[in-house]
């Protein structure tokens, strides 16, 4: 940092080894069960530069992405007994990803105005080791965001409008119906426009903040079918999602606050043909229709504790709605108990428990899952236990 410019750069990096055995294409006998080994090897590497130019209260900011990552990826065809057998796919994944962004904050007054425009090329790679679907794709879009705040005596209000870019995965791309190996070519990327009106204000005893937004999405990316534990995408011509959002928080006490969250979301396909059936105006699979989550917050001497209490409605698991996953019900409850150590102090100890009473609840489920199987069970009871140290 040097006058008024302010300068950034970071890097990162990141490995992962996976191996998963997948379930059977069709319901059939343990001993004749064949379904399909997974493995992936994946590294990846990213670095982010930008500076920012203060004239005042304005700011200007200009930065560089540039990711890559790689994975050698392995399917083979399993079978009881056998877990290690022909190998259907061998291959060789590789994304280089490049960004260019600029962003504007401009405060005069009252009023905040925002600004932020992106350019990004991704470029797919894959070398086939079974030899015939080496190749090649390139995804490249221009995106930008628009928001004005204004300041209402101590509530401020915003509206904003945004495109956004969306690339398939390189397992979206992978997984192609017919079987064959390389990249999918007729998978293409989702674009989106939203638009988003908001308040926030504080009150007496708190604060509260909503909003409203609503998602226009072509060529939305979305798995159609799902065979012995993979999942096949394609693009829906277009998907509407509308939505409101509120929160609140309310001070019970000097070291204790009250917090509660909910949304609200409507997810419907506007254009979506898919094996000669039109889903139009059908329920988009995989979105509850309220998420809604409540808490308190607060202090005994050192020790800090938080406990909240989340709840979701029930969703479709399929494109043509006619299979339903339960929502939680009474809900599930999590706590966190943390040591708030003394100024200067160097450890602060934590532990938290996720689902504390044990509950039996759908997690997520598997759309369009193959033979209706598509109900995945939340964890039971899980107990963390960790700690900051600063030095």
């Amino acid at each position: 940092e040097r006058g008024p410019w302010r300068s950034e750069v970071r890097v990162w990096g990141l490995t992962r080894s996976l191996e998963n055995p997948l379930a059977a294409p069709a319901p059939a006998p343990t001993t004749a069960s064949e379904g399909l080994w997974v493995g992936i090897e994946r590294r990846g590497q990213g670095a982010r530069a930008s500076t920012t130019r203060r004239l005042g209260a304005h700011h200007v900011t200009a930065g560089v992405d540039l990711q890559s990552s790689r994975d050698d990826r392995i399917n083979r065809r399993h079978r009881a007994g056998d877990p290690f057998g022909a190998v259907l796919l061998d291959q060789r994944e590789t994304v280089r990803e490049l960004g260019l962004f600029a962003q504007m904050v401009l405060p005069r007054g009252p009023w905040e105005l925002r600004s932020g425009i992106r350019w990004d090329r991704t470029a797919f790679d894959v070398a086939d080791g079974l030899g015939s679907g080496s190749g090649r794709r390139t995804m490249a879009a221009v995106s930008g965001n628009l928001s004005l705040a204004r300041v209402l005596g101590r509530a401020t209000s915003w509206a904003s409008v945004a495109t956004a870019f969306e690339t398939p995965t390189t397992t979206e791309l992978a997984n192609q119906p017919d079987g064959r190996t390389g990249l999918n070519r007729t998978l293409e990327p989702q674009r989106s426009i939203s638009l988003e009106v908001g308040l926030r204000s504080p009150l007496p005893f708190g604060q509260i903040e909503a909003a409203i937004w609503t998602t226009s999405t072509r060529d939305a990316i979305t798995p159609f079918q799902e065979v012995g534990g993979r999942s096949y995408f394609v693009n829906a011509g277009r998907t509407r999602t509308r939505g409101v959002e509120a929160a609140g928080q309310v001070i019970l006490s000097g070291d204790l606050v009250a917090l509660a969250t909910v949304t609200v979301t409507d997810a419907t396909f506007r254009d979506y043909v898919i094996n000669a059936v039109r889903l139009d105006g059908r329920r988009v699979a995989g979105i509850p229709r309220v998420v809604a989550r409540v808490g308190v917050r607060g202090a005994i001497g050192r020790l800090g504790l938080d406990v909240d209490h989340a709840f979701a409605s029930s969703q479709f698991a399929d494109d043509a709605n006619t299979l339903t996953a339960a929502g939680w019900g009474v809900g599930i409850t999590g706590m966190r108990a943390r040591w708030i150590p003394a100024e200067g102090g160097t450890l602060a100890p934590f532990v938290a428990i996720q689902n504390l009473l044990d509950r039996q609840v759908i997690g997520s489920v598997t759309v369009n899952g193959g033979f209706g199987r598509v109900f995945e069970p939340s964890a039971g009871r899980i107990v963390t236990a960790g700690g900051t140290f600063r030095f």
